[in-house]
């Protein structure tokens, strides 16, 4: 039962859920990739908030997963095989209200020499995390802006393991 606003109760008599997941068992010829979207705010000198966007931005890939997926909206986790030549593009949007592209980081905040702006080409040898940095539209043109390497507490980790705050720092 569900009570309305006013006391009245809804009676639901049949729901139905539908649920998309990846398995697959490791170490058969699969590769995660993991893409977050983080944001910095607060950015001087000497101190920056990063976290999880709340937000959304679109994303699109050149290779098709192994459930025939080529783009997602927000951080998302795929699962590719090993055998496509060439690797994947990840292309996002460059800007979503009043957030823009900043940079593609690793896990760890690390700025990735093989982006082009808002899109980046990664290879599929290894389970990787990367990151969607974007950045408040007023902080875009800002020199500290472009030299943050930092990493979002929430949402960073490395496989199997959590971070602690001792090994997570902001240059």
């Amino acid at each position: 039962m569900v009570t309305k606003k006013h006391g009245e109760n809804i009676k639901i008599t049949q729901l139905v859920l539908e649920l998309t997941y990846d398995y697959v068992r490791s170490h058969n010829g699969n590769v995660e990739m993991e893409v977050l979207v983080t944001t910095i705010q607060d950015i001087d000198k000497n101190k920056v908030k990063v976290s999880e966007a709340s937000f959304k931005p679109y994303f699109v890939v050149s290779g098709k997963d192994r459930n025939d997926r080529q783009d997602a909206r927000g951080s998302f986790l795929r699962i590719y095989g090993r055998s496509l030549d060439g690797g994947i593009k990840i292309t996002v949007q460059p800007q979503y209200g009043e957030y823009i592209f900043n940079k593609w980081t690793d896990a760890f905040g690390q700025e990735l020499p093989a982006a082009d702006g808002n899109r980046i080409s990664m290879g599929l040898r290894d389970d990787q995390i990367i990151c969607a940095q974007y950045i408040p539209m007023e902080d875009a043109k800002t020199e500290a802006a472009k030299a943050v390497s930092a990493i979002p507490m929430a949402a960073t980790y490395t496989k199997n393991r959590q971070l602690k705050a001792s090994e997570i720092t902001s240059h």
